[in-house]
């Protein structure tokens, strides 16, 4: 899905290879960005306070930090152009492992 939406957004627009791979990451993290905005926006409609940080694009495994309280939560968002895995830290209260609000 990245580089199908990658060749969409920048068909035309001159390019050096070696731009083209961080700007295929940058185009996967704002579209995990805004899938993130989707799955909050009930929660600031409820007055709820929700810190969100800028999302990251980890390529390969890590160790990743995860804050007391707060759990992985893992979705894909498949299409006919393709598949978005996303890996999330979330609040473990507000949501559960497919962002699925539990609580408000």
């Amino acid at each position: 899905l990245a580089a199908f939406l990658f060749h969409a957004e920048t068909v035309g627009l001159p390019m050096t290879d070696d731009e083209h791979y961080p700007f295929l990451l940058e185009i996967a993290a704002e579209t995990i960005n805004t899938v993130l905005g989707h799955s909050t926006v009930d929660l600031a409609e409820e007055s709820n306070n929700v810190i969100l940080s800028a999302p990251v694009v980890i390529e390969e495994a890590r160790r990743l930090h995860r804050p007391k309280g707060a759990s992985f939560a893992a979705i894909s968002l498949t299409t006919s152009r393709g598949i978005l895995d996303m890996n999330f830290i979330v609040p473990k209260h507000l949501f559960d492992n497919k962002l699925n609000i539990v609580a408000c």
